[in-house]
C-alpha cells in the first residue's frame, strides 16, 4: 500500500500561476506539504538560521523548519513545475489554434509575435474567459 500524500491539484496549480523566476515550490511526499524556497539572491531565510531559530516569530520558524528539512531530505520533495515549464505563451497560441472561426483565427494569430498583442486580441474578440479555461486545462495537463 502507498502510504505516500497526494497533492491537491488545485493547490500545485495555484503555485503554478504564483512562480517566478525567483521562487520555486517543492512538494513534500511525506507531509503533503508544499514549501517555496526563494533565490538565494533575495532568501530573507535560509536553513542554517536553523541555528538561531529561537530568534524568529512562530510563522518564520515553521519556514525555517522547512527550510532545513529540504536541505536536510532533498528526496523528500519535488520540484513543482516552473513558469518556464509552463510556456504561457505557447500555449496561449495552442488555443488560438483550437478556434473554429477562421477569420477569428486568423486574426489572433497574426499577433502571435507579441505576447500582449495577443492577449489583447484575445481580449478584443471577448474570449478571455475561453482562455482562461483552456489554460487552467493545460495547466492540469501539465
Amino acid at each position: 500500500m502507498d502510504n505516500k500524500m497526494k497533492a491537491d491539484l488545485n493547490d500545485v496549480i495555484e503555485c503554478i500561476e504564483f512562480e517566478g523566476e525567483l521562487l520555486t515550490h517543492y512538494y513534500n511526499k511525506n507531509t503533503g506539504v508544499i514549501m517555496y524556497i526563494e533565490d538565494s539572491s533575495t532568501a530573507t531565510y535560509k536553513a542554517d538560521d536553523i541555528h538561531k531559530i529561537e530568534e524568529f516569530e512562530e510563522w518564520e520558524k515553521e519556514l525555517i523548519l522547512s527550510l532545513h528539512d529540504f536541505k536536510m531530505n532533498p528526496n523528500d520533495y519535488i520540484q513543482l513545475p516552473s513558469h518556464n515549464d509552463i510556456n504561457e505563451h505557447g500555449m496561449m497560441i495552442d488555443f488560438c489554434n483550437t478556434i473554429e472561426d477562421i477569420p477569428v483565427k486568423e486574426k489572433l494569430l497574426s499577433n502571435k509575435d507579441s505576447f500582449r498583442g495577443l492577449r489583447q486580441e484575445i481580449e478584443n474578440q471577448d474570449l478571455i474567459n475561453d482562455w482562461y479555461d483552456y489554460r487552467e486545462e493545460a495547466e492540469r495537463n501539465i
